[in-house]
């Protein structure tokens, strides 16, 4: 048996895209070059398997199951968490698999 079987990990990646420059309405020509972002991309990963996260209510739901979703709601909302932040996030895997043991 793994010995993280059934545990939850937050991943996090980052990717690098380019974002148009502004252009003039009228012209069409260019008016601010192109320039490069960092674009941060979110992941869980249970039974070594990854999956995309989205940081909204939604996705969590979808990682942890609308079973196991009401300890983690009641946790947030004590700790006075969100769903969209990332440090958050991080503390809601970390309780969800303290409890798992």
């Amino acid at each position: 048996m793994h010995p993280f079987e059934g545990m939850y990990s937050f991943l996090k990646s980052y990717q690098l895209v380019i974002v148009s420059g502004a252009k003039d309405p009228i012209s069409q020509s260019k008016i601010s070059s192109d320039k490069y972002a960092h674009k941060e991309m979110y992941y869980y990963l249970i039974n070594d398997e990854i999956n995309k996260l989205k940081l909204n209510k939604k996705g969590i739901v979808k990682v942890f199951g609308k079973e196991n979703f009401t300890i983690v709601k009641k946790y947030a909302k004590k700790q006075k968490l969100s769903f969209r932040d990332e440090k958050d996030v991080i503390h809601i895997f970390t309780y969800y698999n303290s409890q798992l043991k």
